[in-house]
C-alpha cells in the first residue's frame, strides 16, 4: 500500500528494518519496492542508522504495529502516521493462537489470555487509542484526524507528575 500510495503521488520511500524484523519479511519487502526508494537494513553494531533521519524527512510516515516506540517517535513529530496492521491488531478480542509465529510468541498469546488483567501487554490498545485519538490512522484508510500534538502530550504527562507531588 506505501508502494502503491508512493507511486500514485510521484514520491518515494525511506525504508528501514529494525532488530526484530524478520530477515524473510525484510526481503519481502525490498523485493516488493517498485516505487524509488532507499532501503536500509538494520544491523547489530553498524555505525549508520538512517532511522532519525527518515522520521525528519518523511512527509508521511509509516510504522508496523508491533512497535510502540516506533509509533511514539512517528507521532512525536507531528508527520501524518500510518499503521500497518501485522494481522488482528485492529480487532479487541483475543488473538487467535494460530498466529504465533514461533514457541516464544505462542507463549506470549498464552500468556495474555490468563494473566490477571493488570499484567497484560496489548499493544493493540495503544494502537487503537492513537487511532481513536487521530495521532494515527490505518494504512489503507483515510489518513489521521489529527489530534493532540506532542507538545500537548508532554504538557498532559507533566501535569500529571506534578499532581503525584502535590
Amino acid at each position: 500500500m506505501a508502494n502503491q500510495r508512493a507511486l500514485e503521488a510521484g514520491g518515494s520511500l525511506l525504508v528501514t528494518t529494525s532488530a526484530r524484523t524478520d530477515p524473510d519479511a525484510a526481503g519481502a519487502v525490498a523485493g516488493a519496492l517498485s516505487a524509488p526508494h532507499v532501503f536500509h537494513r538494520w544491523q547489530a553494531g553498524a555505525a549508520d542508522n538512517p532511522y532519525r533521519a527518515f522520521l525528519a524527512l518523511a512527509d508521511e510516515i509509516v510504522v508496523t504495529g508491533d512497535s510502540i516506540s516506533m509509533l511514539a517517535e512517528a507521532t512525536a513529530t507531528g508527520k501524518p502516521v500510518f499503521i500497518f496492521d501485522l494481522g488482528g491488531m485492529r480487532d479487541s478480542g483475543p488473538r487467535p493462537l494460530r498466529m504465533a509465529k514461533d514457541s516464544r510468541s505462542l507463549l506470549h498469546l498464552i500468556l495474555m489470555r490468563t494473566a490477571p488483567r493488570r499484567m497484560r501487554r496489548d499493544v493493540r490498545i495503544l494502537l487503537q487509542s492513537a487511532v481513536a485519538s487521530g495521532r494515527a490512522a490505518w494504512l489503507g484508510g483515510p489518513g489521521p484526524s489529527g489530534g493532540a500534538t506532542s507538545a500537548d502530550d508532554l504538557a498532559r504527562a507533566a501535569e500529571a507528575v506534578r499532581s503525584l507531588f502535590r
